[in-house]
């Protein structure tokens, strides 16, 4: 029965990079994709994060690393910093006078590099849902993730959209592990995630303040019930 479920489980994660990878070589870069690649390259070349500062550098740093790799880095880099500066356009014009039509086989390798995320979007998912509601249930969330138009785009993209949405399901899920079973273990673990959370994207801000108010909440209820119960016994 494992096995089976581990079979057809591969079968979709097969078939989702199959889909994405074809997107990914046969769609032309998004406009924010042109700011996103040349930015993670000047912060792996150049150690410089003043493009695309607006979001955390982890996502385009992994997708360039293959890009450079490739020799599709840049061949130099003008330093912009001053209020307001989004020196990534800048960035991205030089970047295609550089290479030309290469570019897009530059972006078709970045956009591989991240195929793994939403892949393990699905193994994450199906895991929720076995676990919390059951064998069918658990298919369910894993297909629609899979076929959802939205995680097919930005999927193959090199945005931190996707990536940011598995980091966040992960976080909470080992804070929900957390809750249950706190050890330093499952603290380390919950603090590797949150961290990578953050270095998703900005929108996940929230989510120290959001999950420390959820653990304070459940100790005050835990606290509230425990109280009750002691002065039901006392009554009685």
């Amino acid at each position: 029965m494992i096995r089976m479920k581990v079979c057809w489980l591969v079968c979709l994660g097969v078939l989702q990079v199959v889909t994405l990878l074809i997107i990914s070589w046969n769609t032309a870069p998004g406009w924010d994709e042109w700011g996103h690649l040349p930015s993670g390259l000047s912060h792996l070349q150049y150690n410089r994060f003043e493009a695309y500062r607006v979001n955390p550098p982890l996502v385009r740093m992994i997708a360039a690393i293959p890009v450079l790799i490739a020799n599709g880095g840049l061949d130099f880099f003008v330093a912009m910093d001053y209020p307001g500066c989004r020196p990534e356009w800048n960035l991205a014009k030089n970047y295609q006078q550089q290479h030309g039509d290469a570019c897009f086989t530059n972006f078709a390798i970045a956009r591989s590099a991240l195929l793994f995320v939403p892949l393990a979007g699905t193994v994450l998912i199906w895991q929720l849902g076995h676990r919390w509601f059951g064998d069918a249930i658990g298919w369910i969330p894993a297909v629609l993730w899979v076929f959802s138009p939205t995680v097919l785009a930005f999927g193959a993209s090199i945005t931190p959209d996707v990536p940011s949405a598995v980091a966040g399901l992960w976080c909470i899920l080992l804070f929900w592990n957390w809750l249950e079973k706190s050890s330093w273990e499952q603290t380390v673990r919950f603090g590797f995630a949150l961290s990578i959370c953050l270095l998703c994207k900005f929108s996940w801000v929230i989510l120290p303040p959001l999950l420390i108010a959820i653990w304070l909440i459940r100790i005050i209820y835990q606290n509230g019930v425990s109280q009750f119960a002691n002065l039901c016994n006392g009554s009685s």
